[in-house]
Protein backbone atom coordinates (compact mmCIF):
# COMPACT_ATOMS: atom_id res chain seq x y z
CA UNK A 1 0.00 0.00 0.00
CA UNK A 2 1.44 3.41 -0.83
CA UNK A 3 1.85 6.02 1.68
CA UNK A 4 -1.13 8.10 0.32
CA UNK A 5 -3.09 4.99 0.61
CA UNK A 6 -2.35 4.74 3.67
CA UNK A 7 -3.29 7.91 4.87
CA UNK A 8 -6.74 7.48 3.37
CA UNK A 9 -7.60 4.64 4.79
CA UNK A 10 -6.29 5.36 8.30
CA UNK A 11 -8.35 8.93 7.93
CA UNK A 12 -11.27 6.78 6.60
CA UNK A 13 -11.02 4.18 9.62
CA UNK A 14 -10.75 7.44 12.27
CA UNK A 15 -13.97 9.12 10.79
CA UNK A 16 -15.76 5.58 10.64
CA UNK A 17 -14.81 4.86 14.46
CA UNK A 18 -16.46 8.45 15.11
CA UNK A 19 -19.34 7.87 13.54
CA UNK A 20 -19.66 4.31 15.02
CA UNK A 21 -19.21 5.58 18.67
CA UNK A 22 -21.78 8.16 18.19
CA UNK A 23 -24.28 5.86 16.89
CA UNK A 24 -23.25 3.37 19.20
CA UNK A 25 -23.84 6.12 22.24
CA UNK A 26 -27.24 7.30 20.73
CA UNK A 27 -29.01 4.00 20.44
CA UNK A 28 -27.39 1.97 23.09
CA UNK A 29 -30.21 0.19 25.08
CA UNK A 30 -29.06 1.80 28.13
CA UNK A 31 -29.46 5.52 27.07
CA UNK A 32 -32.12 4.96 24.26
CA UNK A 33 -35.44 3.75 25.78
CA UNK A 34 -37.13 3.21 22.32
CA UNK A 35 -38.36 0.09 21.54
CA UNK A 36 -36.21 -0.24 18.61
CA UNK A 37 -32.97 1.24 19.96
CA UNK A 38 -31.72 -2.70 20.63
CA UNK A 39 -32.32 -3.53 17.31
CA UNK A 40 -30.48 -0.53 15.94
CA UNK A 41 -27.61 -0.89 18.94
CA UNK A 42 -26.61 -4.43 16.98
CA UNK A 43 -27.12 -3.33 12.92
CA UNK A 44 -24.44 -0.57 13.95
CA UNK A 45 -22.40 -2.79 15.44
CA UNK A 46 -22.41 -5.19 12.64
CA UNK A 47 -22.14 -2.51 10.04
CA UNK A 48 -18.64 -1.26 11.98
CA UNK A 49 -17.52 -4.88 12.33
CA UNK A 50 -17.86 -5.02 8.27
CA UNK A 51 -16.85 -1.68 7.46
CA UNK A 52 -13.56 -1.57 10.23
CA UNK A 53 -12.00 -4.67 9.11
CA UNK A 54 -10.10 -4.16 5.48
CA UNK A 55 -10.96 -7.71 4.54
CA UNK A 56 -14.37 -7.51 5.11
CA UNK A 57 -15.03 -3.64 3.57
CA UNK A 58 -13.74 -4.97 0.12
CA UNK A 59 -15.69 -8.17 0.26
CA UNK A 60 -18.60 -5.98 1.04
CA UNK A 61 -17.44 -3.02 -1.39
CA UNK A 62 -17.08 -5.82 -4.01
CA UNK A 63 -20.92 -7.15 -3.31
CA UNK A 64 -22.68 -4.12 -3.47
CA UNK A 65 -20.90 -2.36 -6.50
CA UNK A 66 -22.24 -5.99 -8.14
CA UNK A 67 -25.97 -5.45 -6.22
CA UNK A 68 -28.35 -2.55 -7.75
CA UNK A 69 -30.76 -3.43 -4.38
CA UNK A 70 -27.86 -2.90 -2.43
CA UNK A 71 -26.69 1.11 -3.05
CA UNK A 72 -27.94 2.45 0.02
CA UNK A 73 -27.53 1.54 3.78
CA UNK A 74 -30.14 2.13 6.03
CA UNK A 75 -29.29 2.50 9.96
Amino acid sequence: MSDGAEMVWVRAAKTLKKAYRNLALKYHPDVNKEPSAEKQFIRIKSAYATLSDPKTRADYDRRRATSPKARTIKI
